[in-house]
């Protein structure tokens, strides 16, 4: 797998991975921070594209854990967020140092930083 995409709306999931099939990824994808934990037990992935706000475990909580676990992985991270002007959350995402793009994002950016990232781990 190239790409695990995390997000608990449906269409923007489904969004999510149809743009980013078509820029020729393998992807996955899940509604959840727990579900993608499941996942990157079972396979690797060389870039994940992460929302802030999920059920059971948010954006944030799962950066942590996975900086905690697999610290390799964290900085495949791209987060993709309706609340990136939320003050907290911009902090958030200001520390992490991880490109972000704020909801709705701009296709042509996504598959650059995607790009990049999957450059950077080959």
């Amino acid at each position: 797998m190239d790409v695990l995409v995390i997000d608990d709306d449906p269409d923007s999931r489904a969004s999510l991975q149809k743009v980013i099939e078509h820029a020729g990824y393998a992807v996955r994808s899940v509604d959840n921070g727990l579900a993608a934990f499941a996942e990157i037990q079972q396979r690797s992935y060389k870039a994940i594209v992460c929302d802030i706000v999920l059920p059971f475990m948010d954006g944030v909580g799962f950066y942590e854990q996975l900086q905690e676990d697999y610290p390799h992985l964290a900085k495949r991270v791209l987060f993709v967020t309706a609340w990136a002007e939320e003050p907290t959350v911009h902090r958030f995402l200001e520390q992490t140092e991880r490109p972000f793009l704020p909801k709705p994002y701009d296709i042509g950016l996504l598959t650059t930083v995607l790009q990049e990232m999957v450059d950077e781990a080959a």
